[in-house]
């Protein structure tokens, strides 16, 4: 039998390419298994985001944090999902939260402060954001910040560098996020 580690990323892989309802079915046996560990229940946390199943998601969240609040990974799900409810206010306190929790800083921070500041109308502040990360090898965050301030064709062109270049966010960004 494959570790449940093994499980874990193969359940990634799945919810990278799109096949969501056979990856929270793989991971909820991870789980199952070792129920107590934050990284497991987090993970079930962002599959169920892509279902989407915003309550399950927010569930799975708040069991990782009551098992590590020193884990930054369910407080960013706590901002997607505080995002896709256009809930500013409690999206930045998840972020800033997931940033302490991480030490300072994480790999999506800046784009999700992008999106933030475009659900809050402050679409200057989004572009520039947008103009800090102007060099940024992250493409697909890059595109997708890009779309949502209407840039469609800077977006597509940011895609397709993305994929261009394997830029490990291009899948999921592309995939998996309902937001």
């Amino acid at each position: 039998n494959p570790s449940t580690q093994a499980q874990a990323l193969y359940s990634w892989i799945l919810w990278e390419t799109g096949r969501h309802e056979e990856a929270v079915r793989v991971i909820r046996k991870v789980v199952d298994v070792e129920p107590t560990t934050a990284q497991w229940q987090s993970d079930l946390g962002w599959l169920l985001w892509a279902i989407p199943d915003s309550a399950g998601s927010r569930a799975a969240a708040a069991r990782a944090i009551a098992l590590d609040s020193t884990f930054y990974e369910p407080y960013h799900l706590l901002t997607w999902l505080e995002l896709t409810q256009r809930n500013v206010a409690a999206g930045r306190a998840a972020l800033q939260r997931a940033r302490t929790a991480a030490g300072g800083d994480f790999w999506f921070r800046e784009t999700l402060d992008g999106l933030l500041a475009v659900a809050a109308g402050d679409t200057a502040a989004a572009r520039a954001i947008l103009a800090r990360l102007r060099n940024d090898p992250r493409y697909a965050q890059r595109g997708w910040l890009a779309r949502v301030l209407g840039d469609v064709d800077g977006s597509y062109a940011l895609f397709n560098k993305a994929i261009d270049t394997r830029d490990p966010d291009a899948l999921h960004t592309l995939w998996s996020n309902p937001a």
